[in-house]
């Protein structure tokens, strides 16, 4: 059974994890005021640190560099971030299974905008 938990950046500006509420306009994670833009969903994956992976993590695997996104249906999408945007690479949760010792977080497209920057996708 997949484990459903998400990440956000609170009013102090720090991460909170948890499961997420929704009042009118305002969300919550665990009861703290979480910033909607920077919300996003565990994939239920971790990588060779035993670190949890969140959509929106950067993360390395061998020489590309890749954006962590989930797709209703795909489950999770890695896209690349050091390639021209034609060129792009994608991974299904399927893929990723057996190759997480060769994946490492190296940052977010939140707290790290310069390694998100350089790359030819949007998020």
């Amino acid at each position: 059974m997949r484990n459903i938990k998400f990440r956000a950046k609170n009013t102090l500006n720090n991460w909170v994890f948890g499961w997420i509420n929704q009042e009118n306009d305002n969300y919550y994670i665990n009861g703290y005021n979480a910033k909607k833009e920077t919300i996003s969903q565990f994939s239920d994956f971790q990588d060779k640190n035993k670190k949890d992976i969140y959509e929106g993590d950067i993360i390395r695997y061998h020489a590309k560099v890749l954006l962590v996104r989930l797709s209703v249906g795909d489950g999770v999408c890695l896209e690349v971030l050091n390639k021209p945007f034609v060129d792009n690479w994608r991974w299904d949760s399927g893929r990723i299974i057996g190759h997480q010792e060769d994946i490492e977080i190296i940052g977010n497209y939140i707290d790290n905008p310069e390694l998100f920057a350089e790359s030819k996708y949007y998020f």
